[in-house]
């Protein structure tokens, strides 16, 4: 598997995990944004009427963050805090590789 497919997938998975426990939390999803011409990056956030969550693939460090804001409107030039950092090695394709990965950015949100 390509390295660009591991990305997308690990991605996607904690995506969808996030998108259902932060809706959960009354958060909804307001945007997303894919640069694949520039380390796979991408993001996507979420808000409710107090502050915004925004899970980030920043490709040129390899690393998975979730970030809060209390900046409206919400955009990606926002200031954003980081409240988790999770390093991730692309050129590893193991299913529990990817899949461990994705809990552990999950679970990092309390």
């Amino acid at each position: 598997m390509e390295s660009s497919e591991i990305i997308l997938q690990t991605y996607s998975l904690i995506k969808s995990a996030l998108t259902e426990r932060f809706g959960n939390l009354g958060y909804i999803l307001i945007e997303e944004k894919n640069n694949d011409a520039v380390y796979e990056s991408r993001f996507t956030i979420w808000a409710d009427n107090k502050d915004a969550l925004r899970l980030t693939w920043d490709g040129s460090e390899n690393v998975f963050l979730i970030e809060s804001s209390k900046t409206f409107p919400v955009s990606a030039s926002a200031k954003w805090m980081c409240m988790s950092r999770t390093e991730f090695n692309p050129a590893y394709s193991s299913s529990e590789y990817i899949h461990s990965t994705a809990r552990k950015v999950v679970n990092s949100f309390r």
